[in-house]
């Protein structure tokens, strides 16, 4: 098993033989499950966080928190 950290990303990986588990960070500190499934070998993932769309935007639009809040798939 292997757990990896990508700064850059801000994204927390663990692998198993078979298996990727990703956990990332946005940019307000919160928490958010990333992917699980196969193994996957990049941890560019970021993207599905999916914190640059509506109602993602809570850093852009303050009053969005509780949009985001809502749908924001936390860990």
């Amino acid at each position: 098993m292997a757990i990896g950290y990508y700064k850059e990303q801000k994204i927390f990986k663990l692998d198993t033989e078979n298996t990727t588990y990703m956990i990332g960070l946005t940019p307000e500190g919160y928490v958010g499950h990333v992917y699980y499934g196969r193994y996957v070998e990049s941890a560019d993932a970021a993207y599905l966080l999916r914190t640059g769309e509506h109602p993602y935007t809570p850093s852009k639009l303050p009053r969005e928190k509780s949009s985001f809040l809502d749908f924001f798939p936390t860990e």
